[in-house]
């Protein structure tokens, strides 16, 4: 009899192991199905997920004072492009986007001279930027491209290629380093300067790059990857802005001439907002070419025959009443010449920093040395959002050529007083030439005298007619030399110099992302850590080029003797320093 409490064993839920219900392998007759702890032969993956993984690609960004770019390398352009206006930073049921005109967001009249400061991220004037506010903008732009746009990348942390301005302040910079670091997480932040990925972008190693920004232009000479020259002037997208409302402005007001502008000194806008005059200058606005504003300046008034012009009706629906401005199409052109190339000012009324466009570019072309102006000199290459507006690229190569076949190489402009003096000594100069006696120049005669014999008369004694100074001749032609250029010709491609020429490129970010892919993976120009940057405060934690130092120890390393394995907690800022 057995006890009631003596647990019975139920054979129902007794279960067999899998290695026991697995069949024989020796049975041919039953298939043969994988078991679980088995593993999946890659016969059974797909194959497209061998072709391309984007585990390990790292995230590529460009940010500038008004546009962030994200996407991954090996892209030929951004996934997102994000603006830092005010309707983009709203908060939740923050719906005044969608107010009648005239009273949402940066729809009210401004004061010139604070335009667009809404629409910014940053300025190169520190005294008016709040670097917290500078934070949580960059903040929030990378939380919105990583969540609708880089969804599937924010899975885990991931190095970042980043493109910055050359000119950016390290306070600017280290608000930079600061937000990626602690809310993307990233390990490593690689730092380009953006003239010399747009060199990359165009597929050259030297250029000149002109970069037509929103706040400034930058024109910076790139020799072999290296920044070699800068130069800037105010004259960008802004200031071309700011015309474009003085335009819409006179023509509210009726005032057709420059010379009635002249009277009105106050800073206001007169109704004409910040989005109305940035849309007609992207819509619309447009620039002239080299050869009709010459036309227009010898020929009549450009204003005489407005009438026979095609027009444009452009609505101004904040005005009170609104109303509809027509506007010649050929007045659309007058801000570009106004605002970039200087039409109504002269040059003893430009500072450093107002220089125009053709004359910075010039300047800077001036300032290289003989080899890289050059090679400069045919890559020309015009970047930027003011870039876009139609006619400006070749405006701009047509203007420089003209003032290289004016001018010349001389960065002498107006010698004064001392140009009739300098003119008299090149003239004497040019007289005595010929007048010149060599002591081994050829003796030239015309053929009718007759020559003794060498021995009765010395060669310093024979008679000659004329004297050709060793500076005049002509170089022995030398067969070895001419050899050794054709084989060097042939290993060597042809490139083009000397000539002005203008380049297109792809862009910042398309340059980034060809140096960023997987097989060259090059490193930036500033390689900054994670731990580095958090635990030694900042910016404060990098290190001079000079400043580096090398381990003077004779032992044996795998670099070299006298060369340190690697300390990889010092780096520098590069051109940033």
């Amino acid at each position: 009899m057995s006890d009631y409490f003596t647990r019975k064993i139920s054979t129902g839920r007794i279960r067999t192991p899998i290695a026991a219900q697995a069949p024989a392998l020796s049975s041919p007759t039953t298939p043969q199905t994988p078991l679980l702890g088995r593993s999946y032969s890659s016969a059974l993956n797909s194959p497209s997920a061998s072709f391309r993984s984007t585990d390990d690609e790292p995230l590529i960004l460009e940010i500038g004072s008004r546009y962030l770019r994200a996407g991954l390398a090996g892209e030929r352009a951004p996934r997102c492009l994000l603006d830092f206006s005010p309707n983009e930073q709203r908060r939740v049921g923050d719906y005044r986007q969608w107010l009648p005109a005239g009273t949402q967001v940066g729809g009210l009249s401004q004061p010139k001279h604070s335009w667009g400061r809404d629409h910014e991220l940053w300025r190169m004037d520190l005294s008016q930027v709040d670097l917290a506010l500078v934070e949580d903008k960059i903040e929030r732009a990378f939380r919105i491209a990583s969540t609708k746009y880089l969804m599937e990348t924010a899975q885990k942390p991931r190095r970042i290629f980043l493109a910055l301005p050359p000119t950016l302040p390290h306070a600017l910079l280290s608000a930079t380093l600061t937000t990626l670091f602690n809310k993307a997480q990233t390990p490593t932040i690689s730092i380009f300067p953006t003239p010399i990925l747009n060199a990359v972008g165009a597929g050259l190693r030297s250029a000149l790059v002109i970069d037509i920004g929103w706040s400034e232009t930058i024109v910076t000479g790139v020799y072999e990857y290296r920044e070699v020259h800068q130069r800037r002037s105010d004259r960008a997208g802004k200031a071309l802005c700011q015309e474009f409302g003085t335009l819409l402005e006179r023509e509210i007001r009726g005032e057709n001439s420059t010379a009635d502008e002249t009277n009105v000194q106050d800073d206001s806008s007169g109704g004409i907002t910040f989005a109305q005059a940035e849309e007609v200058m992207t819509r619309i606005g447009w620039c002239q070419s080299a050869g009709k504003v010459h036309e227009e300046q010898v020929g009549h008034d450009s204003h005489a025959d407005d009438a026979t012009k095609p027009t444009v009706h452009i609505p101004i629906r904040a005005s009170d009443p609104p109303k509809t401005l027509k506007v010649p199409f050929s007045r659309l052109a007058e801000p570009v010449e106004v605002a970039w190339f200087g039409r109504d000012a002269t040059r003893k009324e430009m500072d450093d920093n107002e220089q125009t466009l053709q004359e910075l570019a010039f300047q800077s072309l001036l300032a290289l040395s003989v080899d890289s102006r050059s090679v400069c000199m045919s890559r020309i290459i015009v970047t930027g959002g003011g870039s876009k507006l139609p006619g400006i690229k070749r405006r701009l190569t047509e203007e420089i050529e003209a003032l290289v076949q004016a001018r010349g190489w001389n960065p002498v402009r107006n010698l004064g007083s001392a140009a009739e003096k300098r003119n008299g000594i090149a003239g004497r100069t040019r007289a005595q030439v010929p007048l010149q006696q060599d002591v081994r120049s050829t003796p030239v005669t015309d053929g009718t005298d007759e020559v003794a014999d060498d021995d009765t008369i010395s060669s310093l004694d024979r008679p000659t007619t004329a004297t050709v100074a060793m500076a005049h001749m002509d170089q022995e032609h030398d067969p070895i030399a001419d050899k050794l250029a054709r084989e060097r010709a042939k290993s060597i491609r042809p490139s083009l110099q000397g000539t002005v020429r203008g380049v297109e490129t792809l862009g910042a970010f398309s340059g980034l992302s060809i140096l960023a892919s997987t097989p060259l993976r090059v490193r930036g120009v500033v390689e900054c850590e994670r731990d580095t940057f958090l635990l030694h405060g900042g910016l404060a934690s990098a290190t001079r080029g000079k400043d580096a130092t090398v381990s003077q120890t004779s032992q044996r390393q795998s670099l070299g003797p006298g060369v340190s394995a690697g300390n990889r907690s010092s780096w520098t800022l590069g051109g940033w320093g």
